[in-house]
């Protein structure tokens, strides 16, 4: 079944489909019918992230991230992330929420990540609930509502950009 679908994929992948270059990205990803190949993956997921695929963005900077078939490159994984967050991808808005809380590729700032953190729980994401929690409790009332406020202007900037690409 993988094999066919690793076969199909190529062809379309290769005609510039960012679906088929995304499954394909991923079946390099896990090594589902080819031989498992970060390297191969990262370049699939590039094709597909080019063309604006949100999952294929998060993916190509979480790689970015670890170095996992990249260089590792925090400021790459970052850029990434983020093109992937602004169009709602909720893994990535989790991941911009820990490099901004830990400073990786960004200035460390606390309130930025909880903003981030917030975005992400508010459709369940359980990591970011989890972090979301322990920084209030850490940062108190008054950064929190500051946090608050600042997911509220970048949920608000995600839609606008939403409504301007349809």
């Amino acid at each position: 079944m993988y094999i066919e679908k690793a076969l199909s994929y190529r062809k379309a992948a290769d005609q510039g489909n960012a679906n088929a270059q995304l499954g394909l990205g991923l079946l390099y990803a896990i090594g589902a019918s080819v031989s498992k190949d970060s390297a191969e993956a990262a370049r699939w997921y590039r094709k597909a992230a080019d063309q604006g695929d949100a999952f294929a963005q998060c993916s190509l900077g979480l790689m970015y991230s670890m170095g996992d078939g990249v260089p590792k490159d925090s400021a790459e994984a970052v850029r990434w992330c983020r093109k992937a967050a602004d169009q709602g991808n909720t893994p990535a808005q989790y991941s911009l929420g820990l490099m901004y809380a830990t400073g990786d590729g960004v200035p460390k700032n606390e309130t930025e990540a909880l903003a981030w953190y917030y975005l992400a729980a508010a459709t369940g994401n359980e990591a970011s609930v989890t972090e979301r929690d322990a920084l209030e409790l850490r940062l108190g009332r008054q950064v929190s509502l500051a946090a608050q406020q600042r997911s509220k202007e970048m949920l608000k900037e995600i839609e606008t950009a939403k409504t301007k690409t349809r």
